[in-house]
């Protein structure tokens, strides 16, 4: 296969479905998952 049909398989077999899962996971966190140092209590 060229590399642009075996990049496509990749993109769709293993890219897509951790995206979704990505998604998934961040829709059912109650906390953010990036820290957010704005946040912070720097006096």
């Amino acid at each position: 296969l060229p590399f642009c049909e075996r990049w496509k398989l990749i993109e769709k077999e293993v890219i897509e479905p951790r995206n979704i899962e990505r998604a998934t996971f961040e829709r059912e966190r109650a906390t953010p998952i990036h820290y957010r140092y704005e946040m912070e209590p720097f006096r």
